[in-house]
């Protein structure tokens, strides 16, 4: 419905719980290739007609940045800040600024009423995605067979070769949240798994357990290992963009080696520090 409506707005303020807003707007920055027009999430801590709810403000600016003409790219609005949708990860459970992203700065900052009477706030351009070079396509098909698998230290982790090594392909990927920037036990168990499962065609990437900084595979013994196997790093994305990203790229059929070569760069401002332009999916 999006798609066939695309031409008759100006930008959309997709409404929607706190508990997987980070996930679902990943998943659309992915879905909408060429994206040309702001897509603004935002929500409520308090209902709207509680008494200082954050309701009323949360929708009222999302809808004015909704209208801004050169926003290109999908973000969510909550408290005071406009962040990268796929940059921003719920960090409070009951918090006014529920949602931050640490490994990007934001696009803005409501500091005082004044940034709003203007009705064009002010945003930081060199940190927002260039206009798209090509037509709007929107992917609708998503596969989610994927495990994501945090380590913990002391963990059984011969118990986790039974769901790595599936021979029959029930999983298209897996995501490994490491320790730091890339490190992992250097016992047999998990490498082992690991080779097996890639062996079976089963992406497998690499992710931090931090809220800042980046997987670098190379700084470990173990991460060598992992990267010889055929590990992919995601450097500083989310949890959230990372799965999301690996439905989308899934489910247009590609192919494993096709899906890890695009998974290593940056397709909508997902990943890297440097400014990233977009890429083809």
């Amino acid at each position: 419905s999006t798609q066939s409506t695309w031409g008759s707005f100006d930008g959309f303020v997709v409404v929607m719980g706190t508990d997987t807003m980070a996930y679902c707007a990943s998943a659309l920055s992915f879905m909408l290739e060429g994206l040309g027009k702001p897509v603004i999430f935002t929500g409520a801590v308090l209902p709207f007609e509680s008494p200082g709810s954050d309701a009323p403000r949360n929708l009222i600016v999302s809808i004015l940045m909704a209208t801004i003409p050169h926003l290109f790219e999908v973000c969510i609005f909550f408290g005071d800040t406009l962040h990268r949708a796929n940059r921003a990860r719920k960090v409070s459970s009951s918090g006014m600024s529920a949602f931050e992203s640490s490994s990007y700065p934001p696009l803005w900052k409501l500091s005082t009423h004044a940034d709003l009477r203007s009705g064009h706030p002010q945003l930081d351009w060199d940190l927002l995605l260039p206009p798209p070079r090509r037509r709007l396509r929107v992917h609708t098909k998503l596969k989610s067979n994927l495990v994501v698998l945090r380590l913990v230290p002391g963990c059984d982790e011969s118990a986790l070769a039974p769901l790595l090594a599936q021979p029959d392909r029930k999983l298209d990927a897996i995501v490994l949240e490491m320790y730091g920037t890339g490190n992992v036990s250097t016992r047999g168990a998990l490498l082992d798994a690991v080779a097996t499962a890639i062996q079976h065609g089963v992406v497998v990437v690499a992710a931090s357990q931090c809220t800042r900084g980046a997987v670098e595979l190379h700084r470990y013994a173990s991460g060598w290992k992992l990267l010889q196997l055929g590990v992919i790093s995601v450097g500083d994305m989310t949890i959230e963009a990372a799965v999301t990203k690996l439905a989308v790229l899934a489910g247009l059929g590609l192919d494993a080696p096709t899906i890890k070569k695009r998974m290593s760069v940056p397709l909508c401002g997902e990943m890297g520090t440097a400014f990233p332009g977009r890429s083809k999916l």
